[in-house]
């Protein structure tokens, strides 16, 4: 059978009511397709511990909930000695529990991975991963033929007479998917699932039974040093977001605090993470008494800008999930994750936002079900959500692990167990034994023919090799000649690099080459670096016109190609809308 053949035959079973249709069937192939791995353990990698989680099931039927955790030690080596504790870590826990070859689960984070929610044009599979690169290029702040590109579809809409797809598509960086593979396969575990929070969030809140479909809840979710926030509403991704405040990031402000009339008062880090531990949040009558030397007042003074932070990225982040979705407004926020267990911090978010504020913990309605094996001496610790969510998401979901383009023979074979593989493999090779003997023999007359062919060819090889060389060594001399002649910048490439710095608020209406002046310097007088000055339009949308110019400086900063980054003015010109115009030294 041909490609093209089996291409069609593919296309045909797709189409078929087996997979599409209402009945029995086809509801059994659809379960079978989105069902999760039977044994899979999730693993949540931070800066700060190592934690995995271990889920058994049979059938539909978890039997066992295994987890354990490693801190690391440390928080102030460099990315590389970190990563070697965090395989260290994994490996220890891979050989306490015995975890050596199963597959494995775990969620990329950070800078390098961007969420986006897109509507796009009705298009074929074939076509829809060259269009989300395109439309994708402009949310991310690094080359995007270094990044990978998974999405899911979410639904289909119709707007002004045009059928559009909705879909989660994600961006993600491929050294920070490298780094995650690296870590899972150096412990011994396989790598069956790379996906992002709320993918993994969604799975455990539909385990627990606790979507809400009518009403657009936010799950915060806050860490040591980043805090996560995911709007989801039922089991729609609506929203996710990563910013820089967390759990640390309170104990921090109260290493040093201020006491009216006995001056500063230094913390260690472990006495102001047990001064947060034990007080959190003072509020009203709890203000007025103290912890040793320290006025509970003036913990409440030293947590406020951090808290007015956290306060305001929720704001807007709610304001752009009400704008998005047409004044489907966020009605409830859930506090998850360790980070959030601070006191007080649910009724101070309440009086701030003005929506309910709670405290959920989600592995509590997953893990009871699974019963205990035997009696411990020593009880485990919590299972980490995140892990527990990894472990329970479905074969089907958002996954850098397989192929940008695996559509259904891809899952079909990840989701049919290995023996029964074996076995129809075995009845198709017998029943098609015959026509696939009398393909061989056409492949092998093909294959002669295209040998008798290459022959010919053969003595022409030489000569595209001399011209190869010569070509590279031509392109060589060009190029040194160009260097020694005082050096040129290379403007595809400074435009193209520029292209990727300037965000999508950003428009530019001008470049312009600043010719360089002679810097006076007596015998040794030089020419001073060329400079560039861009103009443009900066479009803030409720945001402040320092914060867009500052993300657009810091963008610019990062540049190979640019140096000395420099605002030489900024004005309004509407309320939405300011102009700019910033300089810049080229590096050459």
């Amino acid at each position: 059978m041909s490609d093209a053949e089996k291409k069609a035959w593919w296309t045909t079973l797709a189409e078929k009511p087996l997979f599409r249709g209402r009945g029995a069937t086809g509801a059994r192939m659809r379960t079978m397709l989105a069902s999760p791995w039977p044994d899979l353990v999730g693993v949540d990698l931070s800066d700060r511990s190592v934690k995995a989680v271990r889920v058994v099931r049979r059938g539909a039927h978890i039997v066992r909930v295994e987890s354990a955790e490693r801190v690391l030690s440390g928080m102030e080596a460099k990315p590389a000695e970190r990563r070697l504790a965090t395989q260290s870590a994994l490996r220890e826990i891979v050989r306490e529990l015995s975890l050596r070859g199963k597959a494995a689960a775990a969620a990329v984070s950070g800078s390098e991975v961007v969420i986006r929610r897109l509507a796009l044009p009705e298009m074929g599979r074939g076509d829809l991963l060259p269009a989300l690169t395109l439309e994708c290029r402009k949310h991310v702040n690094f080359p995007i033929e270094e990044a990978e590109i998974r999405y899911e579809t979410l639904g289909r809409a119709e707007r002004q007479g045009i059928r559009e797809m909705l879909m989660l598509v994600c961006v993600a960086h491929r050294r920070r998917l490298a780094e995650t593979r690296e870590a899972l396969e150096e412990s011994g575990l396989r790598p069956a699932l790379l996906t992002i929070r709320p993918v993994a969030l969604r799975a455990l809140l539909r385990s627990a039974r606790a979507t809400a479909s009518d009403e657009v809840v936010a799950y915060l979710d806050m860490g040591a040093f980043a805090t996560h926030i995911t709007v989801l509403k039922g089991e729609d991704v609506r929203f996710s977001r990563e910013f820089g405040v967390g759990g640390a990031t309170l104990t921090e402000a109260l290493r040093s605090i201020v006491v009216p009339g006995h001056g500063t008062v230094e913390l260690s880090l472990e006495e102001a993470e047990s001064l947060k531990r034990t007080h959190g949040i003072p509020s009203g009558a709890e203000e007025v008494g103290s912890a040793g030397r320290i006025p509970l007042s003036a913990v409440s003074i030293m947590l406020r800008p951090t808290l007015e932070r956290l306060a305001r990225e929720l704001w807007n982040s709610f304001d752009y999930c009400n704008e998005q979705f047409q004044g489907e407004a966020v009605t409830r926020l859930v506090l998850i994750g360790d980070g959030s267990r601070v006191r007080n911090l649910p009724d101070y978010l309440m009086g701030v936002l003005k929506i309910p504020v709670s405290r959920a913990d989600l592995a509590q309605g997953v893990v009871p079900a699974a019963p205990q094996s035997s009696v411990r001496a020593v009880e485990p610790p919590r299972p980490s959500e995140l892990g527990l969510g990894l472990a329970l998401t479905e074969r089907f979901a958002l996954n850098f692990a397989t192929p940008a383009g695996a559509g259904l023979p891809y899952r079909l074979a990840e989701a049919i167990p290995q023996r029964a593989a074996v076995v129809a493999a075995a009845l198709l090779l017998v029943s098609v034994a015959l026509p696939a003997q009398m393909s061989v023999i056409q492949e092998r007359q093909r294959i002669g023919a295209l040998k008798r062919d290459l022959a010919e060819l053969t003595p022409r090889t030489e000569a595209v090799r001399r011209f190869r060389a010569v070509r590279e060594e031509e392109t060589r001399l060009h190029d040194l000649l160009a260097h020694l002649t005082g050096g040129q910048v290379l403007w595809s490439y400074a435009l193209r690099d520029l292209s990727h710095r300037i965000g999508a608020d950003v428009r530019l209406t001008s470049l312009e080459v600043v010719t360089p002046e002679v810097v006076p310097g007596g015998a040794q007088a030089r020419p001073a670096s060329r400079q560039i000055r861009l103009t443009g339009l900066l479009r803030t949308q409720g945001r402040r016109p320092e914060d867009v110019v500052g993300e657009l400086m810091q963008s610019l900063q990062r540049s190979p190609v640019l140096d000395l980054v420099r605002l030489e003015g900024c004005q309004a010109v509407t309320t939405s809308v300011s102009s700019f115009t910033v300089s810049a030294e080229l590096t050459e």
